[in-house]
């Protein structure tokens, strides 16, 4: 199950997400509707969902979240989600290092996509200076990336199979 933390910062409602081994449901729904009265409740409908603490969401889970983007969007606010690349790419390496490349690659495309989106949309703008613009989205693509990459090296996945003991490699053989 997920718990989450409620901070705001310049107007903005963050929300922060981390796992629980708590099984009390019914303080998970009485959690779960004080979230949505706030979000309801809020004059200001900017939010952030923060899942950099999050390794696996559960079909429920995932629903809790759609929920709130939905009431988000009745509010006609803004939400923003961070760190849902490593989540994916966290949920494709279970599957096999194919997968995760793809995912990473995918997330990737989408950040980029999603740059261009913002620079083409900023395209004419004299409040800025659009060479500073460049050089500091360039600076984030390459820390973030760098992040990324240290994160994966820091994380202990087995590229070996460890040996199995023989009375499993029997029952493997149908023996």
């Amino acid at each position: 199950m997920l718990d989450f933390t409620t901070n705001e910062a310049n107007g903005v409602l963050i929300i922060a997400f981390e796992p629980t081994d708590e099984a009390n449901y019914d303080w998970q729904s009485t959690q779960r509707d004080w979230l949505y009265k706030l979000i309801e409740s809020r004059e200001d409908p900017r939010f952030a969902v923060d899942l950099n603490e999050v390794n696996y969401l559960a079909s429920s889970e995932i629903g809790f979240l759609v929920t709130i983007k939905r009431r988000i969007d009745r509010q006609k606010g803004k939400v923003v989600f961070f760190g849902i690349s490593v989540l994916v790419v966290g949920r494709a390496a279970r599957i096999s290092p194919q997968a995760m490349m793809v995912a990473a690659l995918v997330t990737y495309i989408v950040k980029i996509v999603a740059l261009a989106f913002v620079v083409s949309a900023l395209h004419g703008t004299t409040a800025f200076s659009t060479r500073t613009l460049g050089f500091t989205a360039i600076g984030c693509i390459l820390v973030w990336s760098t992040a990324q990459v240290i994160t994966a090296v820091k994380i202990k996945m087995l590229y070996v199979e460890p040996e199995q003991r023989p009375e499993q490699q029997s029952a493997q053989r149908g023996g």
